[in-house]
């Protein structure tokens, strides 16, 4: 197995990553880590249903995609990593799971969040985690298109506190 993007964005399968990132780094996999999704198989089923064909959608939750890590047993592909949020980055980081650089590409508006690019704002909780990751020395950036230029979480950061 080959992660060609860990990709953070709160919508997961949408438009965006079916048409542009996909094609942009030739995936033929998508691994969805979200506790919720994993125990529900409608709401799993809705978002296997998003992806184009062709594309292998699977979708574990934090413990069980560790748990298969550790074991060898993932499979292979190209893959596309989505997380929905912060949190579940953090959870991936301390449990061990191969995290090594996130690009932020969509963290929705939230009551008293800062806006740092359009479809990106913090809350101080978010800034919290980051900062967390910031320390387990992961490269953490903001793209929210392959078209547009990446802001590195340094920036971001010097947004959101002034």
């Amino acid at each position: 197995m080959d992660i060609k993007l860990i990709r953070m964005d709160y919508r997961l399968i949408h438009g965006q990553v079916v048409t542009k990132w996909v094609k942009q780094m030739m995936i033929n996999r998508i691994i969805i880590v979200n506790d919720e999704l994993a125990s529900n198989d409608f709401l799993a089923e809705v978002y296997e249903m998003a992806a184009p064909a062709g594309i292998k959608v699977d979708i574990y939750g934090v413990n069980e995609i560790c748990q298969k890590q550790a074991d060898g047993t993932l499979g292979d592909g190209n893959v596309l990593l989505l997380l929905k949020d912060v949190g579940t980055a953090l959870e991936l980081a301390k449990l061990g799971f191969p995290l090594k650089e996130i690009q932020i590409g969509g963290l929705g508006g939230k009551r008293g969040g800062t806006t740092i690019l359009p479809g990106i704002s913090f809350s101080k909780e978010d800034v919290a985690v980051l900062e967390e990751l910031k320390k387990r020395e992961l490269v953490i950036y903001l793209n929210v298109l392959p078209s547009e230029p990446t802001m590195s979480l340094e920036k971001a950061l010097e947004k959101f506190y002034s």
